[in-house]
């Protein structure tokens, strides 16, 4: 099956706890089944490209089975899998081939009474292995052991150690507070000479330390991915380190989010500076591999003046109004690629997709979705086409030109789901519930720009 954008038939996808060991990318994670019942899924790749769906690895609904997000670890011949388990307990599993694991999982410590607050929020394991203190350390979802106080923002990363996987002894949380209600997902890996950790609230967040205790400091961006790539957890393939997240479900195009959703395309994940930057992974290239000769800066028909073609490029010039162009043909399922140069930051520039001839009084779609380009307010905002109603942001990232004012942008298309990379450094994720059918419209207001090296691709 296609990797893009991956849903069960049986229920939702929801937190993924990937691993690659031994050439093979696995994607745990937590399923959502239509009956409301909560287990794991489990998915496996190769290429990143074409997946195989392995049987659920527990039994859904089994006594000592997940019944939330964890994580699963290779080592010494096995795949060992960690959850947290009825009574405040964290669970340990074994498996041969990881695609059957044993259960009723093992208790591997109870939450102790003193440290940890006792509420619902103790769960999401993630295990690791520190090789300057020779022990394996868990990091899970807690809440500190105040009760009573006027602070809502009462989320803790909790810790254990253990030299062997199977003894755990756990220790009071991490000195990391006040940030959040809750730390879900939390993930520790090291990156070169730093220690990076991930973790969910309200967006895939991260910050580095020295140690993997910490201090733990933030960059000036904190999310790449921003807020619809939901609790990602990482994996290391001995090249790269790649990035897995997840797409809710909506029911209109407005702030509603249902759990449960799709994988979206892995990212590759670097830091630099302290700062995390997310592309696509190298893999959309095999995926998107036909050019779509129907579209190029010379198959663009332009509804009013301003627009010239020279040299592969499209120039738009309307310092003080705006122009369009527009190609009436664009596939469903697509990847886009192109540059924007502007002249100055005071205008704007839209991509619209799911663009139609319409009439004299409704020229484009109501179904269709604008990508705005706003320099002046430093953001990139996702709304739908609108004739006379305000619309509110789908999605909307923060966004800063650098000097030579220009824009890179990959915009993938598939079954519904919109992806936008910028830059090579985030992305914009959203659900096109209209599905924007139709055609690609360039929009460019109060200023001029410079679109190149346009390119569509579409899958082989």
């Amino acid at each position: 099956m296609s990797s893009l954008h991956f849903c069960p038939a049986d229920g939702w996808f929801g937190d993924p706890m990937p691993l690659w060991h031994d050439g093979v990318y696995h994607v745990y994670y937590t399923k959502m089944y239509h009956n409301k019942k909560v287990g794991w899924g489990h998915i496996s790749s190769t290429d990143l490209v074409e997946y195989t769906e392995h049987p659920d690895p527990f039994p859904c609904g089994e006594e000592g089975t997940p019944t939330s997000t964890g994580c699963v670890y290779w080592h010494d011949g096995k795949f060992h899998a960690y959850y947290a388990g009825k009574d405040f307990t964290m669970l340990h599993s074994e498996s041969e081939d990881g695609i059957t694991f044993t259960y009723p999982g093992e208790i591997c410590f109870h939450r102790p009474l003193d440290t940890y607050r006792q509420d619902r929020h103790w769960r999401d394991p993630f295990v690791f292995y520190d090789e300057g203190a020779k022990l394996f350390r868990m990091v899970f979802c807690a809440k500190g052991p105040e009760n009573g106080t006027p602070d809502c923002f009462a989320g803790r990363i909790g810790q254990a150690v253990s030299p062997d996987l199977k003894t755990w002894e756990c220790l009071p949380p991490m000195d990391l507070s006040g940030i959040a209600m809750t730390l879900e997902c939390p993930e520790i890996y090291r990156d070169k000479d730093r220690w990076v950790l991930i973790y969910y609230w309200h967006e895939t967040r991260f910050r580095t330390a020295p140690t993997p205790q910490g201090p733990w400091h933030r960059g000036s961006v904190i999310s790449p991915d921003h807020f619809d790539f939901m609790a990602a957890r990482h994996m290391y393939d001995g090249d790269r380190h790649l990035l897995v997240g997840w797409l809710p479900r909506r029911n209109c195009d407005c702030q509603e989010r249902i759990w449960g959703g799709n994988m979206l395309f892995p990212r590759e994940l670097r830091m630099e500076d302290g700062n995390p930057k997310t592309q696509f992974a190298r893999e959309i290239n095999r995926v998107f591999s036909v050019r779509y000769e129907k579209i190029g800066v010379d198959t663009f028909e332009f509804c009013n003046d301003g627009w010239t073609v020279s040299e592969n490029k499209l120039f738009a010039s309307s310092p003080e109004g705006g122009t369009m162009a527009w190609v009436p043909d664009l596939p469903d399922s697509c990847l886009i690629r192109m540059k924007l140069s502007f002249s100055d930051l005071n205008g704007q520039a839209l991509i619209l997709l799911g663009t139609h001839v319409g009439t004299k009084d409704s020229p484009v779609t109501e179904n269709g979705y604008q990508i705005m380009i706003d320099p002046a307010e430093r953001l990139i905002r996702l709304r739908k086409h609108y004739v006379w109603d305000q619309r509110n942001d789908i999605a909307v990232i923060p966004y800063s030109f650098g000097e030579d004012r220009t824009i890179s942008l990959e915009i993938l298309r598939h079954d519904g789901i919109l992806e936008v990379g910028v830059d090579g450094e985030q992305t914009l994720v959203s659900r096109l519930l209209s599905d924007a059918h139709g055609g690609l419209a360039l929009s460019v207001q109060d200023t001029s720009v410079c679109i190149s090296d346009l390119l569509v691709h579409i899958e082989d």
